[in-house]
């Protein structure tokens, strides 16, 4: 027989559209809410939009794990991970397993099994089963972005791979389209980096980047100075491209390349 359950409201959470619910035994304790790592680095929840997790990391193979701290589960308890929209049917639910405290229980999720939260917000949280009694977890509020549409940057004057530098006194333009779909809190950066190869070795003779709040409508543009094209060696050339930081909080997710260029100088 399971035991009684009150669905009570939790604390006002800072995770604007996120409806917090807490499923507790009368009487009982929360568990708190699990943690999702990404090839062993946990995902760190942005103030108010909780966890950003990329569209374009279920397309990656890598190790996507949930952690279940285990210190205060029974021993003989079996637990299983619960991913729920927040408005809506999808739900993805792993099989259960049985605790081995202390050691957190990790869950392996296929990236590509995420696909199906595209531009949602969703909720993980787990479940304690013991006998015939089930309490769930705290929730930990993620929101997966929609895919991104975008163009490579566009370099004034590259023609077939080559600037010819003596027609741009003044500097340059590089032009990014507009990213669709892409949202707050997001960050889109254009970079222009000149290197070479010394000694079998490649050596970066000049770098400069340019950040911008993201918006979908909005074009980004960088001027590249004289001194980043003129007067370098007869091997140097540049790199220029762009990317996208979604989640600029959290140093552990990489950046997400939109295309770039290979420039010789002429």
């Amino acid at each position: 027989m399971m035991t009684k359950v009150n669905k009570i409201q939790a604390a006002r959470s800072d995770f604007e559209g996120f409806n917090s619910t807490l499923h507790r035994p009368v009487g009982g304790r929360a568990f708190v809410s699990p943690t999702l790592y990404r090839v062993g680095l946990p995902f760190l929840s942005h103030s108010t939009e909780g966890i950003i997790f990329p569209y374009e990391l279920t397309e990656w193979n890598y190790e996507l794990s949930v952690g279940v701290p285990t210190t205060d589960l029974p021993i003989s308890s079996l637990v299983d991970v619960y991913f729920k929209e927040v408005e809506g049917p999808a739900v993805y639910k792993t099989t259960r397993e049985r605790v081995s405290p202390p050691d957190e229980l990790l869950f392996k999720i296929p990236p590509s099994d995420l696909k199906q939260f595209e531009g949602k917000k969703l909720t993980i949280s787990y479940n304690v089963h013991l006998d015939d009694d089930s309490t769930a977890s705290l929730e930990l509020p993620v929101r997966v972005t929609t895919r991104l549409t975008y163009d490579k940057p566009v370099v004034e004057g590259l023609e077939n791979g080559d600037i010819i530098v003596g027609n741009y006194p003044d500097g340059l333009d590089v032009e990014l389209q507009p990213i669709k779909n892409i949202a707050f809190p997001s960050i889109v950066a254009l970079s222009w980096v000149v290197m070479t190869v010394i000694d079998d070795v490649y050596t970066i003779l000049y770098s400069t980047i340019q950040r911008y709040d993201a918006s979908p409508e909005a074009k980004y543009v960088m001027r590249v100075p004289k001194e980043a094209y003129t007067g370098w060696p007869k091997e140097a050339y540049a790199i220029c491209g762009g990317s996208v930081d979604f989640a600029p909080h959290d140093p552990n997710l990489p950046t997400w390349g939109t295309g770039g260029h290979k420039i010789r100088f002429i």
